[in-house]
């Protein structure tokens, strides 16, 4: 199993190589155990593919979670 950061960086290489939706699915394997550098790719990933609404919740988990830090 890859630890987040590992699952956050194949996001971005994927992201870079416009793969968005493999790219999705790992900022959100690790997005959702709260690793916060993959919920920020994922905020931006949604955004830059009009999810303003999906952004903005993610960008909510995001702020909460550094809250806690």
């Amino acid at each position: 199993m890859f630890p987040d950061q590992s699952r956050t960086g194949l996001g971005v290489l994927l992201h870079n190589s416009g793969r968005i939706g493999p790219a999705e699915r790992w900022y959100r394997r690790a997005a959702a155990t709260g690793y916060i550098d993959a919920m920020h790719n994922l905020v931006v990933l949604l955004q830059d593919t009009g999810r303003a609404a999906q952004a903005e919740a993610w960008h909510r988990k995001a702020s909460d979670a550094s809250d806690g830090a």
